[in-house]
């Protein structure tokens, strides 16, 4: 295991990881000269081998090929001018609310990414935890992560550098205090974060003074009724987490089946039909209705360049009009849902684009959703170029509006004229 980890660490060669071997090490180390416990000549060597590893692939590359795909994140730069944009918008105290980086990122990025390849990428976290949790909290979230990390700083340096010794706890501090220095070097995903979470509480734990030495609960006190009563809780809480993952689980499922049958070239009526169960299992998936919309759309089309001998030309028609409020009312949704996802209104402003024909005023409809998508992304060309697109196609129909009026006009003239 030591040496699959090793070969992992060299494959993956991030100077963040080797970083933070070099920072555990060293403590361990420290630890042992300090402590009066000998932890043995073997895992001396194996410390001091870490120790040297890190500082080579810190300087120099790794000679093995990556497995994986690399990371990219936002620069520092880039997650500053974020995190300014945000905080100076939304409000310094409060920011934009937990889990609402995305939104940020797509609102406030600078305009020079527009130069990469990057330009219509939507990153959901920062360059490393911190600036990610900034815009996201505010001062006052930061100021009380500060001070829930200072709470355990303190236990810490209380426990230790009073010479208290404590052997079982250091490891847990140890790593505690590696993954912490980790949130200023990486972004951090809900895994990180609940690890983090544990690793705190079991460090609070096993710094307590006295040192805990197990958990009793004895029989008819109440002690023992609390705990029973959140055992209940506990299981009502998993069954209904597991009742509602699972249905959103089935939908993910249908949803890529719908997916696959798009890839393999099925019938659009087949896609439609697995969007629209996956639509039903889970009605506040944003992106299902948005590409549900989408498929009618498509749907639509097909509809209109073919033509059914079985169909009457007015039944044709009521058909159409059907699938368009059918695929109007899918974008609606699925803005509805989701109202700061520029995708959403990306594809409500290019069905009204498109069923421009068959909807009164969908021009307009189609110009109010590019606006919306400008305000949440403004420094983004799409938008801009698809509110452009809006426009030119009205204008293009009404200019044949006013062609056939012109026309039907001359016709009523050389009429009269003939009479």
């Amino acid at each position: 295991m030591l040496l699959l980890s090793l070969w992992l660490l060299i494959s993956m060669d991030s100077w963040v990881l080797w970083l933070l071997l070099f920072v555990a090490s060293a403590l361990v180390l420290w630890r042992q000269v300090l402590s009066t416990h000998d932890l043995g000549y073997a895992f001396q060597i194996m410390l001091l081998v870490f120790l040297a590893l890190a500082v080579v692939f810190l300087i120099f590359p790794s000679p093995l090929f990556s497995p994986g795909a690399p990371e990219i994140v936002p620069g520092w730069r880039a997650s500053w001018i974020v995190a300014q944009g945000t905080l100076s918008e939304e409000g310094w105290l409060l920011g934009s609310g937990p889990g609402t980086y995305l939104y940020d990122y797509g609102r406030y990025h600078p305009v020079d990414i527009n130069a990469t390849v990057l330009w219509d990428v939507r990153f959901d976290r920062s360059t490393n935890y911190i600036l990610t949790l900034l815009p996201t909290v505010g001062i006052l979230g930061m100021l009380a992560f500060g001070g829930f990390i200072t709470l355990i700083g303190c236990r810490i340096v209380r426990v230790f550098v009073r010479r208290k010794k404590n052997e079982q706890a250091f490891d847990y501090v140890v790593a505690w205090l590696v993954l912490f220095i980790s949130s200023f070097l990486y972004h951090w995903n809900i895994t990180l974060v609940s690890l983090f979470v544990l690793l705190s509480l079991v460090t609070v734990w096993m710094t307590s003074e006295p040192p805990p030495r197990g958990f009793s609960c004895p029989p008819h006190s109440a002690k023992r009724v609390w705990c029973q009563l959140g055992l209940v809780g506990l299981l009502i809480a998993v069954t209904s987490t597991v009742f509602v993952v699972g249905g959103r689980l089935y939908s993910e499922v249908l949803f890529l089946r719908a997916v696959a049958a798009q890839a393999s070239g099925e019938p659009i009526d087949q896609i439609i039909q697995k969007l629209d169960r996956a639509a039903g299992v889970n009605g506040i998936n944003d992106m299902i209705f948005r590409n549900l919309a989408q498929a009618l759309l498509l749907k639509v089309g097909e509809v209109t360049t073919s033509l059914d001998s079985d169909r009457s030309p007015s039944d044709q028609a009521v058909l159409i009009q059907s699938l368009v409020s059918a695929s109007v009312n899918a974008a609606k949704r699925a803005t509805d849902i989701a109202p700061y996802n520029v995708l959403n209104w990306r594809v409500r402003g290019a069905i009204y684009r498109e069923v421009l024909p068959f909807v009164n005023r969908a021009a307009d409809f189609a110009v109010l959703s590019y606006e919306r998508a400008i305000f949440i992304e403004p420094n983004n060309p799409i938008n801009h170029v698809g509110l452009a697109r809006v426009q030119l196609t009205r204008a293009e129909a009404e200019e044949a509006m006013a062609a056939s009026s012109d026309a039907s006009m001359q016709n009523n003239s050389a009429a009269r004229v003939q009479e």
